[in-house]
């Protein structure tokens, strides 16, 4: 390799790091910015997001509403609306989603179920629309509302209902 091309390849390298730089202050704008963007969003209440999200999405009719109790202690542990496309469940006990809820009633269930809509879809049975998708969503790692779409069947809805009820139960029987 001659002095040239090694001349040429240190302004390369130079030209790559300063680039660098250029984009990890350019990064640290955006990430000021989101922050800013989830305070304003936190300065409102979780009903009015709430109902915001309900008016952009729609779950159809609500057909039942449960409110998940301990067996034990008859505490409420959430409140689930089942709709006739959705089940939305809100949390009234604190939820750490880096937990069982996550190792089980998220990995293991839902996308079980998420993983069974992917093959029913590829084998041409359910169209794109109708697999089932799931949200979590959360604050400060404590899961606020959890949102199940096309669960499709009254099986699977008791299911989940059931799965939930036996993660907060022993979510709260933690010490």
């Amino acid at each position: 390799m001659s002095d040239e091309e090694v001349r040429r390849l240190l302004q390369v390298r130079a030209h790559i790091e300063e680039r660098i730089r250029q984009l990890e202050a350019e990064l640290e704008v955006y990430r000021l910015a989101l922050e800013a963007v989830n305070a304003r969003i936190g300065e409102r209440s979780f009903t009015t997001a709430d109902r915001v999200l309900q008016r952009a999405e729609d779950y159809g009719d609500l057909v039942r509403e449960v409110a998940i109790k301990g067996k034990r202690t008859g505490r409420q542990l959430a409140t689930v609306k089942v709709y006739e496309r959705a089940i939305v469940a809100v949390p009234e006990v604190p939820v750490p989603y880096d937990s069982i809820f996550r190792r089980f009633f998220v990995e293991k269930l839902l996308e079980g179920y998420v993983r069974e809509d992917e093959r029913l879809h590829e084998d041409g049975e359910i169209g794109s629309a109708e697999r089932l998708s799931y949200s979590v969503e959360r604050d400060d790692g404590n899961v606020v509302r959890v949102i199940v779409r096309n669960y499709r069947t009254e099986d699977r809805e008791r299911e989940i209902v059931r799965a939930l009820r036996w993660t907060l139960e022993r979510l709260t029987q933690q010490p």
